[in-house]
């Protein structure tokens, strides 16, 4: 059973600064709505000298449940068991580890310098994070 609720990041800050310095030199930026970052639950921005990973201040139940689903469907359409497994631990979670996905997601494009095209590789290293924050 889910233990989803509203995330609200800024009471979180330490715990999403904390992962980012496990893996990466990066700024976390907090933005008003997703308006702010094109419509995403979340985004990084990198060059070689500056990072950053960008969310909004508030992601309601209804959005993560929604991203969660995606991770699923991705999987089963795709024949990936383990992006399944992924959302279905993401599922029966709360929120703070869905805000560790999340978070682990766009290290993988930064660490790994992965484009918006490799969506899928990038959870696919979430999903062998996860369990470590």
């Amino acid at each position: 059973m889910s233990r989803l609720q509203n995330l609200y990041v800024e009471e979180q800050i330490d715990f999403a600064q904390d992962i980012i310095s496990s893996y990466i030199q990066a700024s976390l930026i907090i933005v008003n709505s997703r308006n702010d970052i094109g419509n995403r639950l979340a985004l990084s921005k990198w060059s070689e000298s500056n990072s950053h990973i960008l969310i909004p201040r508030s992601i309601s139940t209804n959005e993560q449940l929604s991203a969660i689903l995606q991770v699923i469907t991705t999987g089963k359409t795709n024949c990936i068991p383990k992006l399944s497994e992924l959302g279905q631990k993401l599922l029966g979670s709360d929120s703070r580890k869905f805000l560790a996905y999340l978070i682990l997601h766009e290290i993988a494009h930064i660490k790994n310098n992965w484009r918006q095209n490799k969506e899928i590789e990038c959870n696919l290293w979430a999903s062998e994070q996860i369990d470590i924050v």
